[in-house]
């Protein structure tokens, strides 16, 4: 039963049909968006996976798993042989350069999937998104992070010319001080393994001074959200994508809507109130957020070394062919 099972698995059709149903899946997995409701459960995918997560579904493993197995077997059958009268382990074949490249092929490709499975067990992706002083737990790792500072750079026409954050990573429970780095896109706080990348910036909300008749109030608003400010009022919405990077006088395009349609608009700023729809609005305070990725791969290392045996592989490919006697043309004629 188990001879039969490793011949199957071993077998080249067998390769074939797991490169096969991979690669369908990964043509789904391109084609489809991904982390998108709209396509789960979607044909052939209900009650097996999801189509909008195909790269980390469970089944989409099993064959890569599938596939380590086959080209393990494939690769033993090929070049090594147990010899019973000696009992020791034999290469096959007469071309020592030959079968020692392709089992170095083939093994790079083992590992590269090995490592791919590892990553895909053990690895995490996550984005966060903090304001300053903001705390997260990392529940996979245990630790908390604390933003202490989000830094922006602008030039003189208010565009972005840099953006980075000051965290900090914490211990749990006692909350001890572990480490401490100001992050950059392409300068990442490694911590245990974890990289930690600076990802993006944005508005996280804007509290307003808004006097409407019956005294001064603090309000929180959201970019892109409606706010109610008064009954009878219609709704506002401050636009994210308006805001002035001005640190000294911020300013903020609000809209107001009835009935889902724009009918009003203004500008208000931090030095003085402005007069908007019977109230006056000034801003007290923007806040800010840094998007941070959290990414762990303990796979990774083992790709890369797949990929350096991949490269000896084919190097030595092409040694034994430079190597290689060419035919005379006795030999020719006599294969004709």
């Amino acid at each position: 039963m188990l001879k039969t099972i490793f011949k199957l698995i071993g077998s080249f059709r067998f390769a074939i049909l797991i490169l096969v149903l991979i690669t369908i899946a990964c043509i789904f997995g391109t084609i489809l968006p991904q982390s998108n409701l709209k396509y789960r459960n979607l044909f052939l995918f209900k009650g097996v996976g999801d189509a909008d997560s195909v790269f980390h579904s469970y089944w989409f493993l099993f064959l890569l798993i599938l596939l380590v197995l086959s080209l393990t077997t494939c690769a033993i059958n090929r070049t090594i042989r147990f010899d019973k009268t000696n009992s020791k382990i034999v290469i096959k074949g007469k071309n020592t350069l030959r079968t020692i490249s392709f089992l170095i092929t083939h093994t790079s490709i083992i590992i590269i999937l090995i490592g791919a499975v590892i990553g895909r067990i053990y690895g995490f992706n996550e984005y966060v998104f903090l304001g300053k002083d903001d705390v997260y737990y990392l529940k996979r790792e245990k630790v908390w992070i604390k933003v202490n500072d989000i830094i922006l750079k602008f030039n003189e026409k208010f565009m972005p010319i840099d953006y980075k954050s000051d965290i900090s990573v914490f211990s749990e429970p006692e909350l001890n001080f572990l480490k401490r780095e100001v992050i950059e896109v392409n300068k990442p706080l490694i911590f245990r393994g974890v990289y930690y990348y600076q990802s993006s910036y944005g508005v996280k909300d804007i509290i307003t001074e808004t006097i409407c008749g019956r005294g001064k109030e603090m309000i929180i608003i959201t970019p892109e959200e409606k706010v109610e400010i008064r009954k009878g009022m219609p709704n506002i919405i401050v636009k994210n994508d308006l805001i002035f990077p001005d640190s000294n006088n911020p300013r903020a395009v609000i809209s107001y809507f009835t009935n889902g349609k724009v009918k009003n608009y203004g500008v208000i700023d931090a030095k003085e109130y402005t007069q908007f729809m019977g109230c006056l609005l000034k801003i007290h305070n923007v806040r800010k957020y840094t998007g941070i990725k959290i990414k762990k791969d303990p796979g990774i290392l083992l790709v890369w070394i797949g990929f350096i045996f991949l490269s000896s592989g084919i190097i030595a490919s092409f040694i034994k062919r430079l190597f290689d006697k060419p035919e005379s043309d006795s030999d020719l004629s006599k294969t004709l």
